[in-house]
């Protein structure tokens, strides 16, 4: 990427990197680290046209979430905007839209997959 002056850098991160969560301090401070990471290396790399940005999904259904006991998966949803967790290609529609052209003018910013769980 430096030899070409051209790339992009996609990181994901976490809604709990922004958010904090009981329990989840080690996990929510690599999650918050990896976007001040990724907000420095935007703003060191971008005179080389090198996009560095971050996707930070909420609660996707997944292997992890189906392990959520069916109570407590009603009272997230009931903190959802949208009343559900996401799909996987909510978050992958995300990243290939990083990847491509229409992104070449975004660095340095964080897009909430989350279904309005949270507001940057």
């Amino acid at each position: 990427m430096l030899k070409n002056k051209n790339g992009k850098i996609i990181n994901v991160t976490s809604v709990v990197g922004h958010t904090g969560n009981i329990g989840q301090s080690n996990y929510s401070t690599s999650k918050a680290g990896i976007i001040g990471l990724s907000k420095s290396l935007a703003l060191e790399y971008g005179k080389k046209n090198i996009k560095i940005n971050c996707i930070s999904p909420g609660f996707i259904e997944s292997d992890m979430t189906d392990k959520i006991n069916d109570s407590h998966k009603q009272l997230l949803k009931s903190r959802i905007a949208l009343s559900r967790f996401g799909l996987p290609d909510d978050v992958s529609n995300v990243a290939v839209f990083l990847s491509s052209e229409l992104s070449d003018y975004i660095t340095g910013e964080t897009i909430h997959v989350n279904g309005g769980m949270y507001f940057s």
